[in-house]
């Protein structure tokens, strides 16, 4: 080993290399990563990343935690380019016939510095990052880039970098192709995403066997990953939302709640499949009571015979969250949150009602056949699953109304396909009132 591993590895044997991919404004779910580590008391001693990446971890490394969490909930796209305010409009780019005047001023400013002004991230950098703290702490860092003078990748650890260039480093990482291109030693650098969007394979070479990857599915190489013969926790966004380049708030906001309840997931802090729900063993228990009486003690090999859950739930020690996620799915609830037992069943009792209101309050059939013939365009493969936009449950209710003629089989082994979630559902929902008036919840 070399550098600095010398002696965070003997010092601090249970700590942790965190690995943080690239992603533009999607870096902001590392934050909630952070947050959630901290909170696990996850101990971490080395950062490693790349681009947004790279940025967040030179934050960490200096202990910079309480400014990064203020930097996320206020950051807008001024806060990365320099751009005319007429094309801003609460922290996004907005361009629109109203605004072509300030478009061509932006445009003629690109041409002239043949690259976009990104001195608002330089300056965030300079102003926040200290190399003396850095380098004086212990903590190891390490930052991607690629050299395109020589048309070169280089992977740097802080001991490698010139003394006064941490920071030309770190822009380096995050120099997206066609920002500002930063030159280290008379060369130009761009974001190493060219090279290697996740740099896991660093913290394999530096002797890393406790690593923790963080992955926001940016864009860039991303080399596959070999974990064997280390203690890997993999982490990456469970829903593919924003873009590197959508500064809204809201989707900022739920990309740093995904962030957070994806690494309690990866921790085992939370349960679910598609949904983030904290484990109630008493609920558990009093739920499989209820199952033996409705089905005898041999509930669980009737549950599995009937087939209504996935194949990788079937097996599991519990059986309550399996059929609270799947019945949440089928109705489309709200995903990026932390649910308690009573929450969730009290939220899909209450969508189930309305969605059952709207049904029999339609006025004719004229719903159901346009369904019926979507799907049946969706089986043929002349449409996509996005074209059923509406909640599973929703679909199977119109399918079954009492006053239609049985649906077709056709059309309902389609809806099932492609949402499995439905039987776990179909099984649920009738009873779930009665368990929760046991549990005694107004429902």
């Amino acid at each position: 080993m070399k550098g600095i591993l010398t002696h965070v590895t003997p010092t601090y044997p249970n700590s942790y290399c965190l690995v943080l991919s690239g992603g533009g404004a999607k870096g902001i779910y590392h934050i909630g990563a952070w947050r959630a580590l901290r909170e696990l008391d996850v101990p971490v001693n080395a950062f490693i990343g790349n681009s947004i990446g790279a940025i967040i971890s030179a934050f960490l490394a200096q202990g910079l935690f309480t400014e990064l969490e203020e930097i996320a909930d206020t950051i807008g796209i001024e806060a990365v380019m320099n751009l005319p305010d007429e094309l801003v409009e609460e922290g996004r780019l907005q361009i629109d016939r109203t605004r072509m005047a300030a478009v061509r001023r932006f445009s003629k400013t690109i041409l002239e510095r043949r690259a976009i002004d990104t001195s608002p991230t330089r300056n965030l950098v300079y102003d926040k990052i200290d190399e003396d703290k850095i380098r004086a702490s212990g903590v190891d860092l390490a930052v991607v880039t690629f050299n395109i003078s020589d048309m070169k990748p280089r992977e740097v650890f802080i001991e490698n970098m010139e003394q006064g260039q941490l920071k030309e480093y770190i822009l380096a990482s995050a120099a997206f192709p066609g920002f500002d291109r930063p030159v280290i030693e008379g060369k130009r650098h761009i974001d190493g995403g060219v090279y290697n969007n996740l740099p896991y394979n660093l913290a394999v070479s530096r002797g890393y066997k406790r690593i923790i990857v963080v992955d926001v599915s940016g864009i860039g190489v991303n080399r596959r990953i070999n974990t064997r013969g280390t203690n890997t926790v993999y982490i990456k966004n469970s829903i593919d939302i924003g873009g590197v380049l959508n500064f809204d708030r809201e989707t900022l906001n739920q990309l740093k709640t995904l962030g957070y309840l994806d690494t309690m997931k990866a921790f085992g802090r939370v349960v679910g499949n598609r949904y983030f729900i904290d484990l109630n063993e008493a609920w558990e228990q009093k739920f499989g009571l209820f199952l033996a009486r409705k089905f005898g003690p041999r509930y669980r090999d009737r549950i599995i015979e009937l087939k209504v859950l996935p194949p990788s739930l079937r097996h599991e020690r519990y059986l309550f969250y399996p059929l609270l996620d799947s019945t949440a799915s089928a109705l489309r609830l709200d995903r990026i949150k932390r649910y308690a037992y009573p929450e969730l069943c009290e939220a899909i009792v209450r969508v189930k009602s309305q969605i059952d209101r709207n049904i029999d309050a339609l006025a004719g059939d004229e719903e159901r056949r346009r369904f019926m013939r979507t799907a049946r365009r969706v089986r043929r493969g002349r449409r996509t699953r996005g074209d059923l936009a509406r909640s599973p449950y929703y679909y199977s209710r119109l399918l079954r109304r009492s006053d239609t003629p049985p649906p077709r089989s056709m059309t309902d082994r389609t809806l099932r396909a492609f949402f499995p979630e439905l039987s776990g559902a179909e099984f649920l929902l009738p009873e779930l009132e009665e368990f929760m008036r046991e549990m005694g919840q107004p429902n």
